[in-house]
């Protein structure tokens, strides 16, 4: 955004021609093939090509003949300094500024009249046709500027905070050399009439604004630029600053590797374009770069949390003050205002040039109306918070001298002496109820107990109220910031402190506080003043009756009576106490304030709002026993902590997910929350299968605990019913084709186990005792398939011993392609039989020995291969016609995830053949079948039953088909039969079929969508195949990257999968709702139109 005074820019650029240019380089700097001219507003630049191709590219920079000379000589320094901190922390932050190329000439030469030493380089002025032209020439740093690479993630930002911060840094501590020392003369600290000075900014809009069109916008920034305290800001601490941050002047390198997690794989920064290196207020460097950096941003929140990214990686580097701190955010939006005034006014005198002049004036002003109506106190709490400053309510009131404010200057809300007889009960508001608060076993009934729920608990009640609902993308409201009494209806009040009356308000609708009252106090002592204030809510509304704003109340002093569930907001009977030491900006006014936040304002809101229980404990201790105070604490978990607990005690190959794992708290239908209290959409997780903490089956599972849980060698009725059930939910004969209907009977026989890995190695062990009695030792699988963990399972399992840590295939197992007609051996969709016929030769090679096939009708771990039309039919005959024995592994997808109860059913109705099925022999259960509890199931017929018991060996499992298992089992059943979720994963999972086929028109990194109801996949690939594939690579960085992304930004939860870790599986609760697919999908189509994922390659 440079500037050339009052000049117009374009009429005082230099007038060198190109031809000049290569003339002029090729004299003093070497070969020059040849020479384009680069946009620029004020000087004149030309990009040069040496002799030796892209690698010798520079910049020959003409400088503005306006300009004066010590403008010149200040940026060049500024730029001398930024390359030392290149050297001494570019490797580290991976960044990058441009450095001055010396002359091949040292003296003076044709065309040359004089010569400057700016860092071990000369300053040339050029004699071109008669002018005067100061000109340097600077390394050509390719790549892509980022007003060019799309939406990139908030990280982004905390990495470019931290290059402008070691930067300004490395300026501080060679201020003296910047002002002249080591460098000769001396700048000029301060450039005139310099439209881009924030320090002159309010003389610049209210000399400009009239060239503004909207009388909205022009009151608009002369709020903006009168709410600066510019007295302030001129008394900060100064320093040289690059000044001019903006999008156009960060150039990514590599930008392929945007979408990279670790340091390795980082696209590098660089810092390009000095022209307006200026001795200013530190913070401005901040408030520049904030400006620009929240343009593209999607929406209030997101803006404020680019601003904290920034700010966290500048003072990583180089600590802000207080003041700066207070001053950073209106300073932000004095910028905005500036370059809003500074766009209009010069393109009405440049109007050929409007278009450049104003390319940003839309986004500036959107941005601008949404930042000037949010609350100024709360976005510069979260910037404070984000500098590592300590807590705003630590710096005015001093937590220590809160914390030790005598006892007797507070009262307890309550009489806690009614409750001595009934004792206290402390709720726990975290796990979640259908019917949320209202639900029985949320409160006693018993008068004379007094209820207490939590300071700073996560509470899972608040997502039956849409009041605590937040917009796509942002948190919801869930952990609660003061403390909850519960007690009847009636119950008397009392004011904790003296104090006088703030507000007096019936917040009404459902959800809400009903009848509040909030008191103001002041304790005065000889170090420090202490103002706060007190919360009362869910009162009667007779409380409110004779109370006005400004009447005082003593210590003691009757606040009103804890009101019902029809006046105090329809909840049960308690009286919410809160303290805060901030009102903030927005609720000064209206008798509110927030007593739930979301997880991304969890540490602003705890700042300034202290728990109420470190004033009340010697009343509560006094009532109860000091037992209580731990038992009301509310201890948070840290996620660091529990990752290296897990680091020194858990095996180092069971793998966690995410780049930055996540610490779980609680979960319900499709959504889990983690220790913060953030929710996350849930699209992976298939155990939980008709949704977490679903309550029927956590009903079954509770109720079955307390009456019995033994083992089978013992008679109880849940065994045979779920048995039984189970049965019915199978394809019978009556499914099966005619050509084997009279020979493979239907499943008749169960046998309970713990999880998938047990069933299928039972199923395999079955199928086996059969086989070896005709001398058949082998076992067919499909490539890429994992069957469990077991030893005898990973024999059987390419997934595993074909990848890392594998030992290869066994003698006794053959392996068979997977039918992947999108990147397999055959392609397209009429492809099934050219793969049966490769698996009838891999079952060719074990000849006489081939008895078990054993595999999945969908590949999971294979990447949710969908197999083509009449395969699975034609590979269960295929395997029959050899005399082998047929497992369905169905732990993944079966239990009507596909639509039907088995995958193999799904697949095969959709055949050309319309006279049924053919059946498998063995079928195996787990994971979802239990919903998270420990159940599998092997299904077989009667007569392998019959010869795996005829084989001798008994076998038992301790606790396979207990008495809970069985009942957790049978609640399955129940859930999937009652509503209907077969057939809502069919429908549902057509239209993310169908979303996600639209999404792959448009984005050409989704190379295959595939999957039936809620079992699906997506293929991420290059954009560009390479020229002699017709197939996309797979590119397995940027499917991890989405996955992250999708977690961290939209609080989806994916996971990848396939042998190249490239495929994006999707496997959510069946219980997922419409909304939440049309959420993920919107979500998804964000993420795969930022910048990292365009630019992948």
């Amino acid at each position: 955004m440079s500037d050339s005074n009052s000049l117009n820019a374009a009429a005082a650029r230099p007038a060198v021609a190109k031809g000049a240019a290569l003339t002029l380089f090729t004299k003093h700097y070497g070969f020059c093939t040849q020479a384009s001219e680069l946009p620029s507003e004020v000087d004149r630049n030309f990009l040069v090509t040496g002799g030796a191709g892209a690698d010798d590219t520079y910049v020959f920079k003409f400088f503005n003949q306006a300009s004066p000379l010590s403008e010149i000589q200040t940026q060049l320094r500024v730029l001398k300094v930024a390359h030392d901190a290149e050297k001494n922390h570019g490797q580290r932050l991976s960044f990058r500024v441009p450095r001055v190329v010396l002359p091949k000439l040292s003296g003076a030469g044709d065309n040359v009249d004089e010569q400057l030493p700016i860092f071990d380089a000369p300053l040339l002025m050029h004699d071109v046709d008669g002018q005067k032209v100061w000109a340097v020439v600077l390394q050509y740093i390719p790549g892509i500027v980022q007003s060019k690479c799309g939406v990139l993630p908030d990280t982004w930002y905390r990495r470019l905070g931290a290059v402008l911060g070691v930067v300004d840094c490395e300026a501080l501590e060679r201020q003296k050399e910047i002002d002249g020392g080591a460098f000769g003369r001396q700048p000029e600290r301060h450039r005139q009439n310099f439209s881009w000075d924030l320090l002159t900014a309010n003389h610049i809009i209210e000399a400009r604004k009239a060239a503004l069109e909207d009388e909205a916008d022009r009151a608009m920034v002369s709020s903006c630029a009168a709410k600066v305290d510019f007295r302030l800001f001129r008394s900060l601490r100064h320093g040289w600053i690059h000044n001019d941050a903006n999008d156009n002047n960060i150039v990514i390198c590599n930008a392929e590797k945007l979408c990279g997690l670790g340091n390795s794989e980082q696209a590098t920064i660089a810092l390009i374009d000095f022209r307006d290196a200026a001795y200013a207020p530190i913070v401005a460097e901040l408030a520049i770069a904030g400006a620009y950096a929240i343009l593209d941003a999607p929406g209030l929140s997101a803006r404020v949390a680019r601003l904290v990214q920034l700010v966290m990686g500048y003072c990583s580097e180089l600590a802000l003050t207080e003041e700066e701190l207070e001053l950073l955010f209106d300073l932000v939006l004095l910028r905005l205002s500036q370059s809003l005034c500074n766009g209009a006014f010069r393109a009405s005198i440049d109007p050929a040039n409007a278009s450049y002049l104003t390319c940003d004036t839309r986004r500036v002003r959107e941005a601008l109306r949404e930042l000037t109506h949010c609350d100024h106190r709360f976005v510069t709490l979260h910037l404070r918070n984000a500098a590592g400053l300590s807590k705003p309510w630590q710096l005015c009131v001093q937590r220590a001298s809160f914390d030790a404010l005598p006892s007797n200057l507070f009262a307890s809300p309550l009489d806690f002496d009614q409750f001595r007889a009934g004792g206290y009960k402390v709720m726990d508001f975290c796990r979640f109820s259908r019917s949320g608060v209202y639900a029985a076993e949320h409160h006693v009934a018993d008068p004379r107990v007094l209820e207490i729920g939590r300071y700073n608990e996560v509470r899972s009640i608040y997502k039956q109220h849409d009041m605590f609902a937040s917009g796509a993308g942002d948190e919801e409201r869930n952990i609660h910031l003061g403390i909850d009494l519960g007690a009847q209806s009636g119950t008397e009040v009392f004011c904790i402190a003296r104090g006088r009356i703030h507000s007096a308000v019936d917040n009404t609708g459902k959800g809400n506080y009903g009848p509040t009252l909030i008191v103001e106090h002041d304790f005065e002592n000889s170090n420090s003043r202490t103002h706060w204030y007190s919360l009362y809510g869910h009162l009667s509304r007779s409380s409110l009756r004779g109370k006005a704003p400004g009447d005082c109340l003593d210590r003691g002093a009757l606040v009103g009576w804890i009101g019902d569930s029809t006046e105090n907001g329809g909840w049960p009977s308690h009286v919410h106490l809160q303290i805060t030491l901030d009102l903030l900006d927005k609720f000064q006014t209206g008798g509110d304030f927030p007593g739930v936040c979301s997880a991304r304002d969890r540490t602003v809101f705890l700042s300034i709002c202290p728990d109420p229980t470190v004033l009340l404990r010697d009343y509560l201790s006094n009532a109860f026993g000091p037992e209580i105070l731990p038992a009301i604490a509310t201890e948070q978990p840290i996620a660091v902590q529990m990752l290296q607990n897990r680091h020194a005690c858990i095996g180092a190959n069971l793998s966690v997910s995410y780049q930055t794992p996540i610490a779980m708290l609680t979960a319900y239908e499709t959504y889990m929350v983690d220790i913060d209290g953030r929710h996350f959409l849930d699209m992976v997780n298939n155990p939980m299968h008709v949704g977490h903490n679903n309550e029927r089956v956590n009903r079954a599972i509770f109720s079955q605990f307390e009456r019995l849980n033994t083992n089978t060698r013992y008679l109880y009725e849940n065994l045979g019913s779920y048995a039984n059930a189970l049965l019915a939910c199978l394809p019978s004969s009556d499914c099966v084709t005619m050509s084997t209907a009279s020979s493979r009977p239907h499943f008749a026989v169960c046998y309970f186990v713990n999880s998938g890995s047990e069933a299928n190695d039972l199923a395999l062990r079955i199928a086996r005792c059969e086989a070896a009695k005709h001398g058949r030792k082998g076992t067919l699988v499909l490539s890429g398939g994992y069957h469990g963990h077991t030893t005898a399972l990973i024999d059987v399992s390419p997934y595993k011993f074909a990848g890392k840590g594998g030992s290869g295939c066994p003698p006794n197992v053959a392996v068979a392609p997977v039918p992947d007609s999108y990147r397999g051996m055959f392609r397209g969709p009429h492809c099934a039989q050219a793969y049966v016929q490769e698996l009838e030769k891999a079952a060719d090679r074990l000849g006489s020995q081939f008895g078990v096939f054993l595999f999945e009708a969908i590949s999971g771990c294979g990447g949710q291969i969908v197999p083509p039309k009449n395969y699975v039919r034609n590979a269960i005959r295929a395997a029959h016609a050899r005399g082998a024995i047929c497992i369905a592994d169905e732990v993944q997808h079966g239990v009507g995830r596909t639509g039907h109860f088995c995958a193999f059913e799904s697949v095969q109705l959709e055949d050309d053949e319309s006279d049924g099925i053919e059946l498998p022999d063995i079928v195996t259960f787990g994971k979802p079948i239990g919903n998270g509890f420990p159940l599998g199931v092997v299904v077989t017929t009667q007569a392998l039953a019959d010869s795996f018991a005829s084989n001798g060996m008994e076998f038992f499992a301790t606790f396979g088909g207990n008495p809970v298992a069985c009942a957790a089992g049978l609640a399955v059943l129940g859930e999937l039969k009652e509503k209907n979720l077969m057939a809502h994963a069919s429908q549902l999972g057509a239209y993310l079929l169908s979303g996600l086929e639209r999404l792959q028109a448009n984005h050409a990194c989704l190379g295959n969508v595939r999957g039936k109801g809620l079992f699906l996949g997506v293929e991420i690939v290059h954009a560009v195949a390479e020229p002699e594939s017709t197939t996309p690579r797979p590119h397995r960085v940027l499917a991890r990257y989405i996955v992250n992304r999708m977690k961290d930004q939209y609080s989806v939860l994916l996971s990848t999968d396939g042998p190249e870790e490239n495929v994006i599986k999707i496997k959510p609760p069946m219980t997922v709702s419409m909304r939440d697919a049309g959420y993920f999908l919107a979500s998804l189509d964000r993420v795969l139109g930022e910048g990292p994922v365009a630019l992948a390659g």
